[in-house]
């Protein structure tokens, strides 16, 4: 966004300025934002993978972090009802809300 032209910048509410360090809770909601068809936990394992440095997240502390935000509900989850019964993570209107923007990461399509 910060490369639009400045006049449109300024209708919009001037340069983006967020220099808050990303949590794992913000990189969870911005991918979960950015997808509105959903994703699984696989996405944003990978996901994380890259935002994070090439850091394994465990996949552990990343059910109690989706746990975390389905309790206040800023996100939720269903079926993906293909044969794999994948279960797909989804962003709630709160949750968008407060999604930040993602991070550009190589190799991922976010």
């Amino acid at each position: 966004m910060n490369d639009l032209p400045k006049e449109l910048l300024d209708e919009l509410g001037g340069q983006l300025k967020d220099d808050r360090k990303y949590t794992i809770h913000d990189h969870v909601l911005a991918k979960i934002n950015a997808h509105p068809d959903g994703v699984t936990v696989n996405d944003l394992m990978v996901y994380l993978f890259f935002a994070n440095d090439n850091k394994l997240t465990k996949r552990e502390y990343l059910y109690h972090v989706l746990s975390r935000l389905r309790k206040k509900g800023l996100i939720h989850t269903k079926n993906s009802g293909d044969a794999h019964g994948r279960a797909m993570n989804l962003i709630t209107e709160e949750g968008a809300k407060l999604a930040r923007p993602t991070v550009e990461t190589p190799g991922d399509g976010a």
